[in-house]
């Protein structure tokens, strides 16, 4: 019998985070489920499962943005950074979280590349 935690989403092989030998949360690379506790057999109606359901909001607080293991929301940082900053910031947060994370970086780039020239623009 396969002892390893499973998605409840795909049920695919999940990697965990343990703390003092206690599963504290979990991650599917496969298909990006994730929350708090060891995953599965899952019942959609039990309490961990409603308070992940209450914790995802997928306008205000997108998991690829809390699910950082600091537990800090991307945006709880980024807000107090200019424009090219935060978005630089914000990539290299979820970058492989919500798809193609060498975009995700590249993405970075160029907002720290824009940043650089305009400091340097700016310069007398």
């Amino acid at each position: 019998m396969d002892q390893q935690p499973r998605c409840e989403d795909c049920n695919e092989p999940v990697n965990t985070e343990s703390y003092g030998g206690i599963v504290k949360a979990w991650h599917c690379v496969k298909c990006g489920s994730g929350g708090a506790g060891l995953p599965g057999p899952f019942n959609p109606n039990s309490l961990t499962m409603r308070l992940l359901a209450e914790r995802h909001d997928a306008v205000n607080h997108p998991r690829h943005y809390t699910n950082h293991a600091s537990g800090v929301e991307c945006i709880t940082v980024t807000e107090h950074m200019n424009f090219c900053r935060g978005n630089a910031v914000k990539y290299i947060w979820r970058a492989g979280e919500k798809g193609n994370e060498i975009e995700d970086l590249k993405k970075a780039r160029w907002y720290i590349d824009r940043e650089i020239a305009r400091l340097e623009k700016a310069k007398p």
